[in-house]
């Protein structure tokens, strides 16, 4: 009998083999055409993305909608697809296509050499942010990551992420590791933008209440944390701008649970102004206000 999680893996090798060998212009180039034919073709989430996008952006029309969805499946399909490519890249090639931009209190923390934890979204090249600002920084990174069903794939992306230095906290051991390294005084990486259970508070995005995990905002808290808010967004020559700030945590409530939702809403609140400035670089496909 065959193995479904090997079969998969193989298609799935075989094409970092192949974006290997095109290179990062051709991979990039072969991205976005997948992305046209899954978008046309292939109605892969596209009803969730067209929603989404409607109840995010009401102000414009149908046609309007749908351009966004067009870039929005060809910048996923080239994310994903960079995503296989870059573990065979050199250092060099690494940081060469990105450019940090960040605020002055951010470019304090990092002189600083002390821990914080950087929060991300699935937005941009979310991999690549952790990839590329870790060689760029010089410091490795924990990234908090979910394992994936095919376990072959999971290994697959464990040595993709950890290629450049990072260590990988997959969920479930997630607590105790991130509180460690951050007292080791290491930096973690965690995408907080995906929604939460039914029971979470809920917090305004886009004018939408949605519901958020605040687990990552209560370790903040706890171990005192400071934070940097970063998004690697897509260039019009496809290279990277990583936009870097410093979450506000001053003036939060006295109350420890108002406290991570007052947290959560700041986050939420930088990601939302890049989203608005790039909406067809978040990740739509994702049923962020299911209920």
């Amino acid at each position: 009998m065959i193995d479904k999680n090997k079969l998969e893996y193989f298609f799935f090798a075989s094409f970092t083999k192949l974006f290997k060998t095109l290179g990062l212009k051709k991979t990039r180039k072969l991205g976005k055409a997948a992305g046209t034919i899954i978008y046309c073709f292939i109605p892969l989430r596209k009803q969730v993305v067209l929603n989404n996008l409607t109840n995010a952006f009401p102000q414009k029309n149908r046609k309007e909608i749908k351009e966004i969805a067009l870039r929005n499946y060809q910048s996923i399909a080239i994310t994903f697809f960079e995503f296989m490519y870059f573990p065979s890249s050199s250092v060099e090639e690494i940081a060469s296509i990105l450019e940090v931009c960040e605020t002055e209190s951010a470019k304090k923390l990092l002189a600083d050499k002390k821990s914080f934890v950087f929060l991300s979204a699935h937005f941009g090249n979310w991999e690549l942010s952790a990839m590329s600002w870790s060689v760029k920084c010089g410091r490795p990174f924990h990234v908090l990551a979910q394992p994936q069903r095919n376990p072959y794939v999971t290994e697959w992306l464990t040595s993709a992420r950890e290629s450049f230095g990072n260590k990988v906290i997959y969920l479930g051991v997630s607590v105790r590791h991130l509180i460690e390294a951050i007292k080791n005084n290491e930096i973690v990486v965690v995408a907080g933008d995906q929604r939460g259970p039914v029971e979470s508070p809920r917090i305004s995005f886009l004018g939408i209440p949605t519901a958020y995990h605040l687990g990552t905002a209560a370790i903040i808290l706890k171990t005192k944390s400071s934070v940097v808010v970063g998004f690697c967004l897509r260039q019009r020559d496809n290279n990277y701008k990583m936009q870097l700030e410093t979450l506000d945590l001053e003036g939060l409530p006295q109350d420890k649970d108002e406290q991570a939702v007052e947290l959560q809403r700041r986050y939420i609140q930088l990601l939302e102004k890049y989203v608005k400035l790039y909406p067809e670089q978040y990740f739509w496909m994702h049923k962020i206000w299911k209920y």
